[in-house]
Formats: C-alpha cells, sequence, structure tokens
C-alpha cells in the first residue's frame, strides 16, 4: 500500500496518508479539520477544506 505526504491547508501540519482515493474525506491529524482529497500525484496529495454537511431532512 502506497503512502502518500499530505499539508493541511487550514494549519499547514503535515501527515501521511495510505489506502487513499480521490475526493476521500480524511481528517487532519494536527487541528481535526475535515479534508477532502483533490488530487494524488505521485507521492504528493492536494487537500482542500470539506464541505460543510448539511441536514437531511429527508425531503
Amino acid at each position: 500500500m502506497q503512502t502518500y505526504k499530505a499539508q493541511c491547508p487550514i494549519c499547514d501540519g503535515q501527515f501521511t496518508l495510505s489506502g487513499i482515493e480521490l475526493s476521500e474525506i480524511v481528517s487532519c491529524n494536527e487541528c481535526k479539520s475535515r479534508l477532502v482529497i483533490k488530487s494524488i500525484k505521485s507521492d504528493q496529495v492536494q487537500l482542500a477544506e470539506a464541505p460543510a454537511v448539511e441536514e437531511d431532512w429527508g425531503q
């Protein structure tokens, strides 16, 4: 399983990820922000802040 380097766009914390897919939601190890994987290139991952989860009222 490949390991990727990632940097949080919120707190600039650096961490590693493995077993990931494009558009997957992950959490920063330092600030606990929810992040979405925007791109995966060689051993680098580009992250962005995940959209807020809106409540589903079943409508």
